[in-house]
């Protein structure tokens, strides 16, 4: 799997990246398998902010891998990364026309 530094531009790859090699390569595996494989992943700002919480919740009883993916989530996602997305598709346009116009023609 790719490893993870904390950088939140590129977490939406990483994340898509890691649940299909979990779903190729880990099919068979448990989820306390599939949880530390993930873990394994993080690097640098991503490990430090992620340790205290992967070693409380990775327990053989607790770990799960969506329960890390939603982790991740929480602990990375640019939370004004929606706005910017949405303020970006307003702005483009086709030509002199807006693209959602151009989109629906």
């Amino acid at each position: 799997m790719q490893e993870y530094h904390g950088e939140p531009e590129k977490l939406e790859s990483w994340l898509q990246q890691a649940r299909v090699k979990l779903r190729v390569d880990y099919c068979e595996c448990i989820e306390f398998v599939k949880f530390w494989a993930l873990a394994a992943c993080l690097r640098g700002r991503a490990l430090r902010r992620m340790d205290s919480w992967t070693r409380e919740y990775g327990t053989p009883s607790a770990a799960m891998a969506e329960t890390f993916f939603s982790r991740m989530e929480f602990a990375f996602q640019d939370p004004q990364a929606r706005e910017l997305a949405t303020r970006k598709l307003g702005s483009l346009r086709q030509g002199n026309r807006p693209f959602i116009e151009a989109y629906m023609d």
